[in-house]
């Protein structure tokens, strides 16, 4: 490489400063990443090893907000919030990841001078690694013929990445959100290559779970996809420690109480509440539907049997390999 960060990851706001603090040529992939599934993870490490061969700098180009943000006007219900996808795009180790801010302005590029000014000017791209469906500039303009086109122009090599594919059936973002919309978790990290996390801070609840014995701590979560409503069985983090979890998303039928994310933490002895700690999520396997029950025995007891199943659950899963929980 024309200048290595060895296993350092270099992350910048803009690509204006790319250029002004690095400069040096480079092989540029570039998507919104949402998610960071396995099918981006295949196509940045084909970008880093594109780059080592040809002597410069992997870079990856992602955009905040999601670009279907800003041309909608309506928000995207995300995988990954955009701290947690720079992380997740950092431990694959390209040399720079640029974050840019995704405007109206850019939005308005037509794909030439989005090509010249930003990849070629800014990115100093001597090579682009497509990924499948990759479109930029205005309109989505920029597809696969018109980037071949402009590579040969202006002298930059395209590298075409087919799609990824798992059981004949390409990795992508809509797959692992059909899933999720579905409440088959235990089907996303076949696609996602972990678990489906949320996060967020603990809010104040009514105390009822408290009163039953079995307290839970109330999420108010990231403006990320919730998988379908019902009871899962997962893990929790929070305090720098891991417990099994069973969780329930959706309405409080029994109680007749509003949409709510509660998730009991099974074995966490302190009684202090976790009010305004940040609480972290993994979804295993969805255990049953949300119920209305009749009196407070019956609902105790689904409780007792969804708190051994989410612990039994997550004692099989620490066995196989407890780093496939992959709690960020």
């Amino acid at each position: 490489m024309s200048r290595g960060f060895k296993n350092k990851v270099t992350v910048l706001r803009d690509c204006k400063s790319y250029f002004e603090k690095i400069g040096s040529n480079s092989a540029v992939c570039m998507g919104n990443f949402d998610g960071v599934h396995l099918g981006h993870v295949k196509l940045i490490e084909t970008l880093i090893s594109i780059a080592k061969k040809e002597g410069v700098l992997s870079l990856v180009l992602t955009f905040e907000p999601h670009s279907r943000e800003v041309i909608t006007g309506k928000k995207v219900k995300r995988l990954t919030p955009a701290e947690e996808k720079v992380n997740l795009i950092k431990t694959l180790s390209p040399d720079v990841v640029v974050v840019h801010t995704f405007s109206r302005e850019l939005a308005s590029y037509k794909a030439e001078r989005f090509f010249v000014e930003i990849l070629v000017g800014m990115l100093k791209a001597s090579v682009i690694v497509l990924g499948p469906d990759s479109k930029f500039g205005m309109g989505g303009a920029g597809d696969r013929n018109l980037l071949e086109q402009l590579g040969s122009k202006y002298a930059v090599k395209v590298i075409d990445v087919p799609p990824f594919e798992i059981d004949d059936v390409i990795v992508s973002s809509s797959i692992i959100k059909d899933l999720l919309f579905a409440g088959k978790v235990s089907e996303v990290p076949k696609f996602l290559g972990r678990y489906y996390q949320i996060s967020g801070k603990v809010i104040r609840g009514t105390g009822t779970g408290t009163n039953m014995g079995y307290p839970t701590a109330n999420l108010e979560p990231d403006e990320i996809l919730l998988p379908l409503e019902g009871v899962y069985a997962g893990a929790g983090c929070v305090e720098d420690k891991v417990y099994p979890a069973a969780i329930h998303i959706g309405e409080r039928k029994t109680f007749k109480g509003s949409f709510t994310v509660e998730v009991h933490l099974i074995g966490r002895e302190k009684s202090t509440p976790l009010y305004g700690e940040t609480l972290k999520i993994s979804f295993f396997e969805r255990l049953r539907d949300i119920k209305c029950f009749e009196n407070m025995e019956q609902l105790k007891s689904s409780i007792e049997n969804d708190v051994k199943l989410a612990s039994n659950l997550f004692l099989s899963i620490v066995k196989k390999d407890y780093t496939s929980l992959k709690i960020l």
